[in-house]
């Protein structure tokens, strides 16, 4: 049981300075909470709209790595191996900046 006062049955705060200041922010806290709410309620909103697209955008996407993989990798390889045979440069041997012409 909390101490009391003598003759009162109102505790007594251990920390009224801290008390008060803990008070203060909590006070901001919910002022701020309230001035962005209804910006949190639309972006829930749009959040709701979203992850729907977001699902069918992954789905979309392990189909496309389902047919190119990992085949298309494979090919890349051999253009870059022709195209090096063929007098080009690979591109880890390329230039970083293109040449001008003088």
């Amino acid at each position: 049981m909390p101490k009391t006062r003598k003759g009162t049955e109102k505790p007594v705060e251990k920390h009224p300075k801290l008390r008060k200041i803990f008070d203060k922010l909590q006070n901001d806290k919910k002022a701020l909470l309230k001035k962005s709410e209804p910006l949190r309620k639309k972006r829930d909103a749009l959040l709701e709209r979203i992850q729907p697209l977001e699902a069918e955008l992954r789905e979309v996407n392990k189909a496309i790595a389902k047919i190119e993989r990992p085949k298309l990798s494979e090919i890349d390889m051999g253009i870059s191996g022709l195209a090096k045979a063929m007098g080009g440069k690979s591109m880890s041997t390329a230039p970083e900046t293109v040449p001008t012409e003088e």
